[in-house]
């Protein structure tokens, strides 16, 4: 064989191999945590804007993810129903179960970006508080560094001239 059939060869195998690793984000059962780990984020930011009083305990953005949240639940129980490989390609093609998967991702992470907008603005809007410095005096060692009482001027007396 040849050098050329050789790095074929070597592409082709790379190439399966990329479809095979990209074929797994197709499958439904891969997709799923990813999913639950970008609604348990949303949920604690949401949570930690009404700890802060961004926004107020029952808001739209609350309803907004438990009802993303139930849609969610029933996806995950369809595909666990379905446990192995081919029953899952069979959901994601037939039911377009991975479509619906990537489009309640997206609308999870459209409200995580709504919440962080309403947090933003709110920190926004609280008045600077001042920060405050301490300032320590150094210490002055005796000896070469001091200034010596001679060198010091004293200050000018006020001056008596009478402003016009």
């Amino acid at each position: 064989m040849d050098l050329i059939e050789w790095l074929g060869f070597c592409l082709s195998i790379l190439g399966t191999y990329g479809v095979v690793i990209y074929l797994r984000l197709l499958i439904p059962c891969y997709i799923i945590p990813n999913v639950s780990s970008m609604l348990n984020n949303a949920e604690r930011s949401l949570a930690h804007a009404v700890t802060i009083g961004a926004l107020p305990e029952m808001s739209d953005y609350r309803v907004d993810l438990e009802i993303l949240g139930s849609r969610f639940a029933r996806m995950r129980i369809e595909s666990h129903r379905s446990p192995r490989a081919f029953p899952q390609i069979w959901l994601a093609v037939r039911h377009g179960f991975t479509c619906r998967l990537y489009s309640l991702a997206s609308q999870i992470r459209a409200v995580g970006r709504e919440v962080e907008v309403a947090m933003d603005e709110r920190r926004l809007s609280l008045p600077a508080t001042p920060q405050f410095v301490v300032i320590t005096p150094s210490i002055v060692p005796a000896g070469d560094t001091a200034i010596p009482m001679a060198h010091i001027a004293e200050p000018a007396p006020p001056s008596t001239a009478p402003v016009n």
